[in-house]
């Protein structure tokens, strides 16, 4: 209703007469376009939803992102492809040869050689060491060294190998030789390419006692050992013959320090003495990095004859191993490199690679 305000200056009512006889007014303009616009508003907001329906709810409303606590603005950036090569896409739980868990290659599975390991793993544990072996070779041959089996396998058969080798226990490799007068242990083992100590622990005899007579039956582990480290996955493959005998994990040098080529060990050495520039340190003292052993190696062949000082050794800090940290020479535990020096005796032939 309006309201005629003619004549409120002078103190009078509105006058209602004349609006009543024009009337009730009715809408006005602005009021018919707010109600479009809401109507428009409220059809455009039906067809939306009918679309999020359709498509499954793959499109989300920016408020229902921003009621989520703006999970979608926080995800991480993908990564570069710099970042890409350097970390795989999906990694998985390797076993080392010392039983530490590792980040490896995911392969696809392996029941053959899962189950040659678990027969291996019941053959050593039943005491069938050449059993033991022969399945370990047969699980290695089956996969490729990114499998944890590898490792698992490999374990398996250093193991086994060592277990015959330190005993009199039968082994094809084994050979029983009777003591001839005039005989030393140094030249029985240098006839059968080992080392006395590996003669005294074959037999049962203590390290101090080299006392044989002729008659004596002696049990001889015959080796072809050679030796490769690959310096990329930090392993020490030795090997008789061609038959893979054990695996050791190993520290390399540095900046890549630790050569490349060809070698063979000229010195084998207990409780070492350690020389570093024109300094030294006697086995034991805290500076002496060589740990309990100390096996020379010069180069041969092609190899660059100017490579001197480097060799195998042991370390007192086991942290070391499996990472580039020495100043070129190659480390294994003090346990591995006294085992090692055990076995292989000078002029053993050693393959250094990438």
């Amino acid at each position: 209703m309006a309201f005629n305000y003619r004549y409120t200056f002078r103190g009078k009512s509105p006058d209602l007469t004349e609006s009543r006889k024009k009337g009730p007014e009715g809408p006005r303009p602005w009021m018919i376009t707010v109600g479009i616009a809401i109507a428009v508003a409220l059809v455009l907001l039906g067809i939306v939803k009918l679309v999020l329906v359709v498509s499954g709810g793959t499109v989300r409303s920016a408020s229902a992102t921003a009621a989520q606590g703006g999970k979608e603005e926080n995800k991480a950036p993908a990564a570069s492809k710099k970042e890409a090569k350097k970390t795989p896409a999906s990694d998985s739980k390797q076993k080392t040869l010392t039983g530490e868990a590792k980040q490896g290659k995911a392969v696809a599975p392996n029941p053959e050689a899962e189950a040659l390991c678990v027969k291996a793993e019941e053959a050593f544990a039943a005491e069938k060491y050449n059993d033991a072996i022969e399945l370990a070779l047969k699980a290695i041959a089956s996969v490729t060294e990114e499998d944890a089996l590898w490792d698992r396998a490999a374990l398996v058969l250093g193991k086994a190998n060592i277990a015959l080798f330190s005993s009199d226990l039968r082994a094809p490799e084994k050979e029983l030789y009777s003591v001839k007068k005039g005989d030393a242990l140094a030249l029985i083992a240098n006839e059968f390419n080992t080392t006395i100590e590996a003669i005294q622990k074959g037999n049962g005899m203590a390290e101090t006692d080299s006392t044989i007579h002729p008659g004596q039956t002696l049990c001889i582990y015959k080796g072809d050992w050679k030796i490769r480290v690959s310096k990329s996955k930090c392993k020490l493959y030795l090997y008789n013959g061609k038959k893979l005998f054990k695996v050791y994990m190993v520290g390399i040098g540095k900046q890549d320090r630790t050569p490349e080529g060809t070698f063979e060990i000229n010195v084998k050495q207990k409780e070492p003495d350690w020389y570093s520039k024109g300094v030294k340190y006697p086995y034991g003292s805290k500076e002496n990095v060589l740990g309990t052993r100390w096996l020379a190696i010069k180069p041969t062949g092609d190899t660059d004859q100017n490579l001197k000082g480097f060799g195998i050794h042991g370390t007192w800090e086991s942290g070391s191993v499996g990472k580039s940290t020495s100043n070129g020479c190659v480390r294994l535990e003090n346990s591995d490199v006294e085992e090692l020096f055990t076995i292989v005796p000078l002029h053993t032939e050693l393959l250094i690679e990438d």
